[in-house]
């Protein structure tokens, strides 16, 4: 994209946010909005930066009423599955490290890789990952310590930040979990449909994060250095175990408050304190009573989970996939108990977490495939 033609494009994103007639409209192209700065800050070395005043209009309409909403009408439920992960965990016995170290690869190499891995996918996928290396779409980042990406209602494509600070593995899953938001964007259409709404959205890192697990599951095919997909892998199950943690923690705290940013807020700290002793001692891990983002706990809790039942049934049942698909399609217009009740599959697992516990145990005992 031209440096011209971004400024402009950045100036009309910024007047329909200005002139949205609704909270979830103004929200989605809020952040379209954030992602082209972003690019425009990263091609030109700018540091330019949304207005004070934009910023604070814009976060009164974030998924802050949504998430609250979520919390006040499912209190039981999400305890519940937060739990329930807690103590697939604990059974396995699954003490995982807190501190990864992985190696460095050429970022040549790293590339030629993905690119397989992609064309493994099938033609479908592989013809949208290359498209958008070839429109210059995909933007590695040494300013942006984090992944993201956004789908532009203009050109109706999307763009992709990844951060290029060291060619690990960690860097192979970045591109993967925001190609899965690439692949969601085009299977829901989402140029025709809102992308965010008033009611939480339980499947929004479903995809991104299904295809970090179908990436470790072709990089043991391919027998790349199996020590490092697995600790990866292992990784991957410590983060979603450690949102289960902040949501149950949150939820037992006697009030939750949460600012316009989707942050815990703590009001009575030595309560704060007693109830992450007791958890601790209860449940065997430490709860975190600061920079609690419950948003992302949420979104990345439910998406770990949902995305370990796609993986389990993509190579067992091409019916089951292609029926969940069906029902993701659908999201938008539904709530995350709704959602759950459309997919059987889904809500058995969550009662009892069969196919997490097997998981775990197979990390823990080093007998993945």
């Amino acid at each position: 994209m031209e440096i011209l033609e971004l400024q402009k494009r950045i100036n009309r994103t910024l007047e329909i946010v200005n002139n949205a007639k609704s909270p979830s409209e103004k929200r989605r192209y809020f952040v379209i909005l954030s992602g082209l700065v972003s690019i425009y800050n990263e091609i030109t070395g700018s540091e330019l930066q949304l207005g004070k005043t934009t910023q604070e209009k814009i976060m009164k309409y974030s998924f802050y009423e949504a998430l609250l909403k979520e919390f006040n009408d499912n209190y039981a439920n999400i305890y519940k599955i937060s739990s329930g992960i807690l103590q697939a965990r604990k059974k396995e016995k699954c003490d995982f490290s807190l501190m990864y170290d992985f190696k460095t690869y050429s970022p040549k190499y790293m590339l030629e890789i993905f690119e397989t891995f992609m064309a493994s996918l099938g033609q479908k996928y592989y013809k949208i990952y290359k498209e958008a290396f070839k429109e210059g779409r995909v933007y590695f980042s040494k300013t942006y310590g984090e992944g993201f990406s956004i789908f532009d209602y203009e050109d109706l494509k999307s763009y992709i930040f990844v951060p290029k600070n060291k060619e690990t593995l960690a860097f192979l899953s970045t591109i993967a979990h925001e190609f899965g938001h690439v692949f969601e964007f085009d299977e829901t259409k989402f140029a025709r449909k809102p992308y965010f709404t008033n009611k939480f959205n339980v499947n929004l890192e479903v995809f991104s994060m299904l295809i970090e697990l179908l990436l470790f599951d072709y990089l043991r095919k391919i027998n790349f250095n199996l020590n490092e997909v697995n600790k990866m892998e292992e990784k991957f199950y410590n983060d979603v175990i450690g949102y289960a943690a902040e949501i149950k923690f949150a939820l037992s705290l006697s009030k939750i408050f949460i600012d316009y940013d989707c942050n815990l807020a703590i009001y009575d700290y030595d309560e704060a304190d007693s109830v992450a002793d007791k958890l601790e001692e209860s449940d065997g891990i430490r709860y975190y009573t600061y920079n609690i983002n419950l948003e992302d706990s949420m979104n990345y809790m439910y998406g770990g989970i949902i995305a370990t039942i796609y993986r389990y049934y993509y190579n067992q049942d091409e019916a089951f996939i292609s029926e969940i698909k069906k029902h993701f399609l659908d999201y938008e217009f539904y709530g995350t108990e709704e959602i759950l009740d459309r997919l059987p599959l889904v809500r058995e697992e969550l009662n009892g977490f069969p196919i997490l516990k097997k998981r775990l145990k197979q990390i823990k005992t080093n007998q993945l495939s």
